[in-house]
């Protein structure tokens, strides 16, 4: 947002991948998810299907480089905040 109000931008509309260049499988996540939120979530291992990527990673040099941005929150706190945000969204569908 300081960016934009010192009109820093180099365009009015610029992209910035965010992530912290450390890969975290899916079982990792669901892991994570569970100690993170206390909860148990069913799921079956399966063979990778044909053509599923081995990884995918943000490179957030941009982001550094242009908005002095760093990682600080660990995968843990990260999805225990989405699922609570998740769960507000869902209540004040009602």
């Amino acid at each position: 947002m300081q960016r934009l109000l010192e009109e820093k931008n180099k365009s009015k509309l610029e992209f910035f991948n965010l992530g912290s260049s450390k890969g975290s499988t899916v079982l990792e996540i669901v892991n994570s998810f569970e100690k993170a939120n206390n909860i148990k979530i069913n799921y079956e291992i399966k063979p990778r299907r044909a053509g599923g990527i081995v990884g995918a990673y943000a490179d957030y040099s941009l982001a550094k480089i242009e908005l002095d941005w760093n990682t600080i929150t660990p995968l843990q706190i990260s999805i225990q905040t989405a699922w609570k945000f998740q769960q507000q969204l869902g209540s004040s569908a009602d």
